[in-house]
């Protein structure tokens, strides 16, 4: 994960590594197609489904911010991070995961990766999610 490293390091992207961004979302949607669960119909009707949803459904289970909101659960909580991740706040994400109570509860943080941490690193993702779920039983 260069790119994410080099955006860490600078706080912003250029257009080249806005362009990889691209081809990796791009990457993202080709995994998706070819998994055999999918076809190309599923891939056509994202945009109609987040239509869909954006006009007719309004989030309203949390008035206000979830770490003020939701500071207990009964369930165990597993947080999967990516270190380059810029799309979730990691930092907020990491308090509240400090916060939440939890009868057990992990963060797991993936040293490669951004957003997308079964997707970036997809063997690691696995083996941790193995893992915790080992546990579970």
């Amino acid at each position: 994960m260069e790119r994410s490293r080099s955006i860490a390091r600078s706080g912003s992207s250029n257009s080249a590594e806005s362009c990889t961004t691209a081809r990796a979302g791009v990457g993202l949607l080709a995994t998706g197609l070819l998994a055999p669960e999918y076809r190309l119909a599923d891939a056509l009707n994202v945009q109609r489904g987040l239509t869909f949803t954006h006009r007719n459904l309004k989030y309203d289970v949390i008035q206000g911010a979830l770490m003020d909101e939701v500071s207990s659960v009964r369930v165990p909580v597993n947080f999967f991070m990516g270190r380059f991740d810029f799309t979730t706040h990691t930092p907020c994400a990491e308090e509240y995961f400090l916060r939440l109570q939890s009868p057990r509860k992990e963060l797991v943080w993936f040293e490669d990766s951004a957003h997308f941490v079964f997707f970036e690193e997809p063997k690691r993702f696995a083996a941790e999610a193995a893992r915790i779920a080992a546990t579970l039983n």
